[in-house]
């Protein structure tokens, strides 16, 4: 929270930022083409777990952080 630059990045970030939206892309991704495995639904489930989690524990409580500092 030292950085002004990296503050505004996460702000502009974490507003436009559609984790549905991410959800659905990963969802989307076929599980084999051509005879070949592609990513697995456990794999899928991996990654949208690992999004969620910088997301909801790390992005956007940082990004409170910063809109309650901006308020002060």
């Amino acid at each position: 929270m030292q950085n002004e630059d990296c503050n505004a990045a996460v702000l502009r970030f974490i507003d436009k930022v559609d984790m549905a939206a991410i959800h659905k892309i990963i969802d989307d991704i076929p599980e084999s083409a051509f005879g070949l495995t592609v990513i697995t639904p456990v794999q899928k489930q991996y990654y949208k777990d690992v999004m969620d989690a910088v997301y909801y524990e790390c992005l956007l409580p940082t990004s409170e952080k910063l809109r309650n500092v901006e308020a002060s």
